[in-house]
């Protein structure tokens, strides 16, 4: 923190440049990630696992906000057509899951909310959602990649 050397009618007036200045640091850092997700998410189609015409992405990811994995799961599923997209990631402590599927594999099956539902235990977690799009929070980052494993098989098996 910068230490604000000045009289007290100009504090306001500082912290209001500096709370403006962090505003614009965050702002930049979230179209960075968002940057990130998709050129990440071309990497990750690549390494789909397919069963009868639907693909299904996976990936574990190091300190992704919610809002980056959405933005790399809609990137996923535009190009792969049919399928879903489960991708993980721990922040510090915390772990999120998320699932989100296309409405063709919603169509045959697949529930992203029963998916993140049962996937969510393994990292001490609970979380659940709709057909097309769920997600989890979990404490346990030792069993994240057992998570998206489990989460693959489920929505595998969910496939008519």
């Amino acid at each position: 923190a910068k230490a604000l050397k000045s009289n007290p009618s100009e504090i306001a007036h500082k912290a209001a440049a500096v709370t403006e200045e962090l505003k614009q640091t965050k702002n930049e850092l979230s179209k960075l990630k968002a940057e990130m997700a998709k050129s990440g998410a071309d990497d990750l189609v690549k390494n789909a696992v397919e069963k009868d015409g639907i693909k299904i992405v996976s990936a574990v990811l190091e300190d992704v906000d919610i809002d980056a994995m959405r933005t790399m799961g809609d990137n996923i599923k535009s190009q792969i057509g049919d399928g879903a997209a489960v991708l993980a990631s721990s922040t510090g402590d915390k772990v999120t899951l998320f699932v989100t599927a296309t409405k063709s594999a919603v169509a045959r099956g697949m529930h992203c909310g029963n998916i993140v539902k049962e996937a969510a235990v393994i990292v001490g977690g609970r979380g659940g959602g709709r057909p097309d799009f769920a997600q989890a929070g979990g404490k346990d980052k030792a069993n994240i990649a057992k998570a998206v494993e489990k989460a693959v098989e489920i929505a595998l098996g969910q496939i008519k």
